[in-house]
């Protein structure tokens, strides 16, 4: 199964995983492809691109095959959500998606490129003005200020595309302006989406949903225990490698000692 890492580096310099997305082709079925936490990338990526693993995905598959998508994700690279709509945009195969747990910000956009879109109870999709951090001059930031404008638009030309019967293109881009978030007993008004019995999944844990001004604390909540459950799995999994590492240590250092006890042997009675 092709895995593609949402790698980038945290604070310190450190390269760190926050994500992935799993890519399988079924045999005798659909494709699947599954969105998991922050869709990032160590170097970011150019407006018009999508990782190539997901062209190469796509490639792989039977023209016209159908592709289920799932998605975990509270968002990520503003560009990256466009390249990957763009990309899905083009696969002529019917596109169906579930969001398990979360569909927020940047993961809006591959959810937008399917032609059917599935909420679990209690899942959630959230969409607002997207956001970047910059640093220059006032050229600079009124600069940026300009292209985040643009992506705006160009998110609200998309959620357009599924909106529900009787919203507008303009009111989707108020709604971004206001941070909105969606569960099944309101996305009807929003877009045109099925609300599914199934239950959501645990979501993602990453540190977007404290930096977003409307999270519901419900998420929160949800959110910071999936974070302690990764933090456990993760220093459990750093404290085995630790001890794995002190046994291989250990033995090395006894087959050194049975080593060099043999060779003082041979060199006291011959061979």
């Amino acid at each position: 199964m092709p895995r593609y890492d949402f790698t980038a580096r945290d604070r310190d310099g450190k390269l760190k995983n926050y994500g992935y997305l799993d890519m399988e082709n079924q045999a005798d079925g659909p494709a699947t492809m599954t969105f998991y936490g922050d869709i990032v990338a160590t170097e970011g990526w150019p407006e018009d691109r999508a990782p190539q693993q997901i062209a190469d995905f796509l490639a792989s598959l039977t023209q016209g095959q159908q592709i289920n998508l799932y998605f975990n994700s509270p968002g990520g690279d503003a560009y990256a959500g466009v390249a990957m709509h763009n990309i899905l945009s083009r696969w002529q195969g019917r596109k169906v998606a579930y969001v398990d747990a979360i569909a927020a910000s940047a993961a809006t956009m591959p959810l937008m490129a399917c032609d059917e879109i599935h909420l679990a109870a209690g899942a959630e999709v959230m969409i607002h003005d997207p956001w970047a951090w910059t640093a220059g001059n006032a050229a600079e930031l009124r600069e940026a200020a300009a292209r985040l404008d643009k992506v705006g638009d160009h998110y609200a030309d998309i959620y357009a595309t599924h909106a529900a019967e009787g919203m507008t293109r303009d009111q989707l881009r108020e709604a971004m302006r206001a941070e909105t978030w969606m569960d099944g007993s309101n996305i009807g008004q929003y877009f045109d989406a099925i609300v599914d019995d199934t239950a959501a999944a645990a979501p993602a844990a990453s540190a977007s949903y404290a930096r977003y001004k409307a999270t519901p604390p419900a998420l929160l909540k949800k959110a910071d225990a999936a974070r302690q459950a990764q933090e456990a799995a993760e220093s459990a999994a750093k404290k085995q490698a630790e001890y794995n590492t002190a046994d291989a240590a250990k033995a090395a250092k006894a087959r050194q000692s049975r080593a060099q006890a043999l060779l003082a042997d041979l060199y006291l009675y011959g061979t």
